[in-house]
């Protein structure tokens, strides 16, 4: 976000920048092991948006047929980089997984300092969801993450 100073002119792009619109993105989805396919009918959509340096994204994920949750832990890209921060973390959010027709799992989605994508926690775990983490995934289960974190630049 450009500061305001005098003289400085009423543009789209300023006025946009300070809406908070919503704007669609395709994230990636990595299984740090690999292997991870969504499957015939599976989708992947994101949107965002910023007020300044503050982005709020959403990341939905659904299995199709066919799917293959991978091997190892899940990342998400996330549409802009986030700050580095000298402690903790630059943002934080919720995930939550739906084990189609069984049950839904909460977690906590954890963005660090610097990063470029999103990974989810819960329940007292020590690594992020993932192949077979909150469950072993199938089809038509789903993924949503909305995260808040403040943007490097």
């Amino acid at each position: 976000m450009t500061q305001w100073l005098p003289g400085m002119r009423i543009t789209a792009a300023r006025l946009n920048d300070q809406a908070g619109l919503w704007t669609s993105y395709t994230p990636t989805w990595a299984a740090t092991g690999g292997g991870g396919v969504l499957g015939t009918g599976g989708v992947i959509a994101g949107s965002w948006t910023r007020i300044g340096r503050s982005i709020t994204a959403r990341v939905a994920l659904t299995f199709g047929t066919g799917a293959n949750a991978g091997s190892g832990f899940w990342t998400f890209t996330l549409p802009v980089a986030a700050a580095a921060v000298a402690t903790g973390q630059a943002g934080l959010g919720i995930g939550m997984a739906t084990n189609a027709g069984v049950a839904i799992n909460l977690g906590v989605a954890y963005v660090s300092g610097g990063a470029t994508d999103v990974s989810v926690f819960s329940d007292g775990a020590g690594a992020p969801w993932g192949a077979n983490r909150p469950f072993t995934w199938g089809i038509g289960d789903n993924v949503t993450i909305l995260a808040v974190y403040e943007a490097a630049t």
